[in-house]
């Protein structure tokens, strides 16, 4: 599947809130780097508390997205992220098939470092 299948693929995924039948995957979340980008930027710490506050996204959602623990999430929240943190939803999440996932391969590099 090509990289850009797999954006078609995702944006599927967040338009109908499942993936096609036969196929699965998983979305990881880059929560945790925000927030350490944005703590840099602006000289403080950030709670998830305060993200909470900010985004209107409850504290455990916040957690679970952190973690890598959430399976489910609505589009209204990576809305909220995207605008809290100010960037694109490429930089909050990535969509990784199946095949990647067991291989450790990202961003559709294969095992030999080609795209």
């Amino acid at each position: 599947m090509s990289k850009n299948d797999q954006e078609v693929q995702f944006c599927d995924f967040l338009a109908r809130g499942h993936l096609p039948e036969g196929t699965s995957a998983m979305l990881r979340f880059y929560l945790k780097r925000l927030i350490a980008e944005k703590e840099l930027e602006w000289g403080k710490r950030i709670s998830m508390g305060e993200i909470s506050e900010s985004t209107g996204i409850h504290v455990s959602t916040l957690s679970r997205l952190a973690n890598h623990k959430a399976v489910n999430t609505s589009s209204a929240n990576i809305e909220a992220l995207c605008a809290y943190f100010e960037c694109r939803i490429q930089d909050l999440v990535e969509y990784i098939p199946e095949k990647d996932q067991i291989s450790g391969n990202r961003k559709g590099v294969t095992e030999n470092g080609e795209d």
